[in-house]
């Protein structure tokens, strides 16, 4: 269930100590530092430009409208909303450990940051000038989102430590922040831009100008990007370690640690219970009667529920913590999964839309928050890619299910789905439960 991005960076960065496993050390100037505020102002506005750029073509939203437009197959449909998320967090993985042992950042992200960007491109260009061949529309609307996911894995953990060289500590919690709002008030704008786009040019033609408004605005953010200066810095680099020392590794945590495992117990079934999202959308077409550009309204309410889940991840997180952010998120979805069995006008599926911003954003700030509470500090960056690795899994029955449910009931499965989901998100409380009291030894260790 991913949301946009930002939070999970804000995660890695903000507490991590003066010198861990990685041995960053940020530039020295202070946050009122001019070119520290240049710095901070660009990432700012990158983000939300990119995250813009994604809400035009949602993979929750409007893509599965997209693939079944052009004769996309069920299950194709029932992985989109994750293809973007199994392309970063498998390269993610593979590229960690290469990634450590570079001197400069910048470099290697203007690469990979072009080729995440060109694939919505193509996208557009096929849909606009092959629309007689949806087979190769298809393709080209499908890789978008993997190829785009796979050059992202490639660069983001030297993004994220080059966040952690351009801005200093006290500039991150309010940069991140910050990056969500603009990206979430731009995806307000997008759902509003999809509602006009597909009310005068629906099918094909208005997909293809979607795409063409999210390359646009992506390139923004990629400007943007450019002119974010990378100081000197005294960063060195990481001690080498393979994927199979660093995979060891993470077992012998998780054999010690009672509270990692129940962590990656809960967020699997929870992960799990996302089955529901594929079809949401073609759903609630269904249900209302109404045209495709209602997924502009629907758009619209579920990046206001990106907002309060921010919202409410802040809140709770410092109150009361990560598992507090982990417990709301998952309130919420049991709400919009019940919801979901009788919800029959428009305004009831834009409140539920709007249910699964804010469940899918505060779930996805909590986890982070407790994937830095429980695992140490040294090769954290390693570790939080095989954590990230660990859902792919999750990610894939998640879709299984969803296309086995819809094969064999139709447009009727999707309440079997809820219901499924409904029961999926209760037994992950279980788990969650037993992180509030216990100690976590790795934390001690670290």
């Amino acid at each position: 269930m991913p949301p946009l991005p930002g939070l999970a960076a804000d995660a890695c960065l903000k507490d991590l100590p003066a010198d861990d496993g990685s041995r960053i050390h940020h530039t020295r100037q202070t946050f009122g530092t001019p070119s520290v505020r240049r710095a901070w102002m660009a990432h700012v506005l990158e983000g939300g430009a990119y995250g813009g750029g994604l809400a035009l073509v949602h993979a929750q939203t409007l893509l599965p409208s997209v693939v079944a437009d052009l004769g996309g197959p069920i299950w194709l449909i029932a992985q989109l909303p994750n293809l973007a998320l199994l392309g970063l967090k498998l390269t993610a993985l593979l590229t960690v450990h290469h990634i450590g042992h570079l001197d400069r950042f910048k470099p290697i992200l203007l690469r990979v940051n072009l080729l995440q960007r060109l694939p919505y491109l193509l996208a557009a260009l096929a849909l606009l000038l092959v629309p007689g061949m949806p087979w190769l529309c298809l393709i080209a609307v499908v890789m978008a989102p993997l190829m785009s996911g796979v050059f992202g894995g490639i660069g983001m953990t030297a993004w994220q430590q080059l966040v952690g060289i351009t801005v200093p500590p006290a500039g991150r919690i309010s940069l991140f922040a910050f990056r969500q709002i603009l990206g979430a008030s731009m995806g307000l704008a997008a759902g509003w831009v999809v509602m006009l786009v597909l009310t005068h040019q629906p099918g094909t033609t208005g997909f293809a100008i979607l795409h063409l408004g999210a390359f646009g605005l992506m390139m923004v953010s990629y400007g943007l990007f450019s002119i974010i200066h990378e100081p000197a810095h005294d960063r060195l680099p990481e001690e080498r370690s393979s994927l199979a020392a660093s995979l060891r590794s993470m077992l012998d945590i998780l054999r010690q640690d009672s509270r990692l495992r129940s962590y990656v117990l809960t967020n699997s079934l929870f992960g799990v219970s996302g089955m529901l999202i594929p079809f949401l959308a073609m759903h609630a077409l269904q249900v209302t009667g109404l045209t495709s550009s209602f997924l502009g309204s629907l758009l619209m309410w579920q990046m206001g529920g990106v907002m309060v889940g921010s919202g409410i991840a802040v809140w709770l997180g410092k109150a009361w913590g990560g598992v507090s952010v982990l417990l709301a998120a998952r309130i919420i979805f049991l709400g919009l999964a019940g919801l979901v069995l009788w919800a029959s006008t428009p305004w009831q599926w834009c409140l539920i839309f709007g249910l699964l911003g804010a469940a899918t954003n505060a779930n996805f700030a909590g986890s982070n928050a407790m994937q830095l509470e429980l695992l140490p500090y040294r090769k954290r960056a390693h570790f939080l890619a095989l954590i990230g690795a660990s859902q792919i899994p999750v990610i894939i029955t998640a879709g299984l299910v969803a296309y086995l449910t819809r094969a064999t009931w139709g447009d009727a499965g999707t309440e079997i789905l809820a219901i499924g989901s409904c029961l999926l998100v209760i037994a992950s409380l279980m788990p969650l439960a037993s992180l509030l009291n216990r100690p976590s030894p790795t934390l001690e260790a670290s």
